[in-house]
């Protein structure tokens, strides 16, 4: 019986030792068919749809249970395999499609496209170098190219602060040939400052053409506040602030002049313009034949050692300026129609014709003759009426 039991229990043995092989190799066979299945390293390789992702496709044979996020890592390399695997033109594609211009690398290269330069409006002063603000000398030293109304007067400047960038020069007379050279220079990725002789550029100045273009074309352009010989002279003028407009420079003919002078002085605030010394004389004639009792005041040399602001009447100025020849460029301001107004109801009720003409002779030094042509203007009567006025009135000796 122990024989047979033995013999018995030696065959269940071997039985379960063959069931065991044969499932092991049943396993052994499954893992080698799925081994065979999956796609190989090298044949990957062959598909430039893959890339990287071959090396990272490589670790998930490896058990990776311990680290949640490098599964996790895996799953989403293996994902893009896949896609990869079951489209693989579609990187091909996606690169064609870039290099033809439809892609995210063309709006990069468009993008990395040299920017345009900038325009800076830089105001420099109007008479005495220290006006200057650091901001505005910064702005100097670091643009590529200085487009100045004068660059003998503007090299002054450079030079009394160390300043060596180059200048070109942009004025009344070449700004049709400067303008798009400038405008080419700024697409270029140039930056550019615009100065004047004296103050802000771009008022009564060519520059205000170069700052017009410059924005027609997209270009950024901006500001360095400085000196201003117009906010300056009116602060000093003692005329009022609270609406004020300035209308430029004169015109040379007289009719003109004329024509437009009772523009300006209808004007209800302060009028503010520029004139040269030369025509100064002239302007203030004008004035006085029209509105001779008009206060108005005369700013020259402002900031500089000789500065000087006359306030008066157009008469008293002449008076003043015919003594003297005036030097430098002028700022005139003129009083409003409304402060002329005020200034008359303030002063109580209009002097006669009589008191008129004599208070003129004898303040203002003029003729007869001079003194009832102004009476006539600022009573608003005829000469006719002022002569007979005086015939009827004598002033008491």
């Amino acid at each position: 019986m122990t024989g047979i039991s033995g013999t018995r229990a030696t065959g269940e043995c071997n039985k379960a030792k063959g069931e065991r092989s044969k499932a092991k190799g049943k396993d052994k066979g499954e893992k080698a068919k799925r081994k065979d299945q999956a796609p190989r390293h090298k044949d990957v390789k062959k598909n430039p749809a893959f890339g990287s992702l071959t090396f990272t496709f490589a670790f998930c044979h490896f058990p990776l249970a311990p680290f949640p996020f490098a599964c996790d890592l895996c799953a989403f390399a293996v994902n893009g395999l896949v896609d990869s695997i079951q489209n693989p033109k579609s990187k091909i594609q996606n690169k064609d499609a870039c290099d033809a211009g439809d892609g995210p690398s063309a709006s990069n290269t468009a993008n990395t496209a040299s920017p345009a330069g900038t325009l800076y409006i830089v105001g420099t002063p109007i008479g005495n170098l220290e006006d200057i603000s650091l901001r505005a000398l910064r702005t100097l030293k670091e643009v590529r190219l200085i487009a100045a109304e004068d660059t003998r007067h503007t090299r002054k400047l450079l030079s009394h602060y160390d300043i060596h960038t180059p200048l070109i020069s942009y004025h009344e007379h070449n700004k049709l040939t400067k303008t798009p050279l400038l405008i080419g220079k700024l697409k270029e990725g140039t930056n550019v400052a615009l100065v004047s002789d004296a103050g802000m550029p771009g008022i009564s100045d060519p520059g205000h053409d170069l700052i017009v273009a410059a924005l027609r074309e997209g270009i950024p352009v901006t500001v360095i506040p400085g000196p201003s010989s117009i906010i300056a002279a009116l602060v000093l003028s003692g005329l009022s602030t609270d609406e004020f407009c300035f209308v430029g420079f004169t015109p040379r003919k007289q009719g003109e002049k004329t024509r437009w002078l009772q523009k300006v002085l209808a004007n209800q605030g302060t009028s503010v313009l520029f004139e040269s010394p030369a025509r100064l004389i002239s302007l203030l004639e004008a004035i006085a034949n029209i509105a001779p009792a008009r206060h108005l005041a005369i700013a020259r040399e402002l900031t500089k050692k000789f500065e000087e602001v006359i306030r008066g009447t157009a008469i008293e100025a002449l008076a003043h300026f015919r003594g003297q020849k005036p030097l430098g460029e002028c700022v005139i301001l003129i009083q409003g129609a409304d402060g002329y107004e005020v200034r008359v109801r303030e002063e109580g009720p209009r002097p006669s014709a009589v008191e008129l003409v004599e208070s003129l002779m004898r303040e203002q030094c003029l003729s007869r003759k001079d003194a009832m042509r102004h009476t006539a203007q600022q009573l608003g009567i005829s000469r006719r009426e002022v002569y007979k006025a005086l015939l009827r009135e004598k002033p008491a000796e």
